[in-house]
């Protein structure tokens, strides 16, 4: 299986990510599917890289992940964003490790908030 599909398995099959929501989905949201469905996980590869040593090609793999929590409240965004991540480090089919503290976001429109955003970046080694 591909690491964004490890992912989905991860975050779907995870109780304390579901039931705070199953809008789960890889690179963007889907707006014409969802009618902007809140909350949301967000997931996507910015970045990676093969491990090479002297015999060449390792077998490993080192990818940056970013996950972005989407929620209409603070506190969903904190609730979902604190599972989010002990569902990613608990992970058996990669590991990973936060590689920042998560950054805080919000969309607004006519000063009123819209969106809660928390984004994570993930360091994950795969095989």
């Amino acid at each position: 299986m591909s690491l964004e599909g490890d992912i989905y398995t991860a975050l779907s099959g995870a109780t304390a990510v579901t039931d705070e929501t199953t809008a789960i989905f890889p690179e963007h949201r889907l707006y014409e599917t969802t009618a902007v469905a809140l909350p949301a996980v967000v997931y996507s590869r910015l970045a990676g890289s093969r491990v090479n040593d002297l015999s060449g090609y390792s077998g490993l793999e080192n990818a940056v992940v970013e996950i972005d929590v989407y929620t209409s409240s603070v506190d969903k965004r904190r609730i979902i964003g604190d599972a989010v991540v002990a569902t990613m480090t608990a992970a058996t089919a990669f590991k990973c490790i936060l590689t920042d503290s998560p950054i805080d976001d919000y969309i607004s429109e006519e000063n009123e908030v819209k969106e809660y955003i928390r984004t994570f970046d993930f360091s994950i080694w795969t095989t």
